[in-house]
């Protein structure tokens, strides 16, 4: 029996960012190897990718991606 098996995870990347729910999928696909189960919450273009690997994907609400980057620039934050 996986060591994981009783344990749930949610994981709530980023999905406007490849490399945000590129990680997270990569870690909840150790997880579910070893028995545990993964869902993935949020929105964006990239949660297609955990839906394609066969995990439940949410709809959550996230920050407007535009206003996230606008306000990156008003704080100059490089």
């Amino acid at each position: 029996m996986p060591f994981l098996s009783d344990k749930k995870f949610l994981c709530i990347p980023y999905g406007h960012a490849l490399s945000h729910v590129s990680r997270l999928l990569e870690i909840a696909k150790e997880l579910r190897n070893n028995g545990a189960e993964c869902h993935f919450g949020g929105s964006g273009k990239y949660l297609a990718l955990p839906k394609k690997a066969g995990f439940p994907v949410h709809p959550l609400e996230e920050m407007n991606h535009e206003d996230v980057m606008k306000n990156l620039e008003v704080l100059n934050f490089k």
